[in-house]
């Protein structure tokens, strides 16, 4: 995948942001730093319940045991089909004629859309990412949002609260967006659940202050992870959770 530069419009003045391939980020030509969901990756807690007991279910329905592979793979190609047709209405007013693409227009028809598919750049934490989309709701002022399309019995089943990673990688581009001094600055941050069988989608407001909280605890948890590789002194991961847990227990 090819570099592509963005140019993001700020209060006062712009900011070039350059993504490439390995969906690192740089401004000014500057080093490459890593992505929101690089960093994020070390919160996965309260997700692994919810997909093992999918994966069996769907195993032990279909009676193949490649289905976990191709219905991920399904899955991605049609999460992705559907940002596409998202950031085409955004951008162009075309109306797609799918049924996810539907529930989801259904539940987003009373937003003003500002902008959709944009590199953000935290300048003091040094990382970077794509948000989905801001918006103006009516109701609430400017909105950042996040798209996630889920499997209906499973999101009724487990409930609908966010994900605490999602939780921390949309609070991280919205403090992005504050840092950067974006002209785009939520009040607020929501998560859009589209199901994909196509009935219906839904919003789920998050709590900034407490997912850019786990999301810096992922940073730190990185970076030492990173260190420990610098050192050639690799320790299991749960031995590096033990160490940063008793020093800040410590400190």
């Amino acid at each position: 995948m090819a570099s592509e530069t963005q140019e993001h419009i700020l209060t006062h003045g712009t900011m070039e942001i350059t993504r490439n391939g390995r969906h690192q980020y740089t401004i000014d030509g500057g080093p490459w730093q890593p992505s929101v969901s690089t960093l994020n990756k070390y919160i996965a807690g309260d997700t692994f319940g919810v997909g093992a007991n999918w994966a069996a279910k769907l195993i032990r329905e279909s009676g193949d045991m490649d289905a976990v592979k191709n219905s991920n793979r399904q899955v991605v190609a049609e999460g992705n089909q559907l940002h596409e047709q998202i950031n085409k209405y955004i951008q162009q007013g075309v109306v797609a004629e799918n049924p996810v693409f539907v529930a989801w227009l259904a539940a987003m028809q009373r937003v003003e859309f500002l902008a959709s598919e944009r590199f953000v750049y935290h300048p003091q934490l040094l990382y970077g990412g794509t948000f989905d989309a801001v918006g103006i709701d009516p109701d609430h002022g400017l909105t950042l949002y996040d798209w996630k399309t889920r499997q209906r019995d499973s999101f009724e089943k487990a409930g609908s609260i966010p994900r605490l990673a999602e939780q921390a990688q949309l609070a991280a581009y919205a403090h992005a967006l504050w840092e950067m001094d974006s002209v785009w600055q939520p009040i607020r941050a929501v998560i859009c659940y589209i199901m994909r069988d196509g009935s219906y989608a839904v919003e789920r407001e998050i709590d900034i202050d407490q997912g850019m909280r786990l999301f810096e605890a992922s940073r730190n948890m990185h970076s030492l992870v990173k260190e420990a590789q610098a050192r050639n002194t690799l320790l299991p991961r749960g031995r590096v959770v033990r160490e940063l847990l008793g020093s800040q227990i410590l400190g």
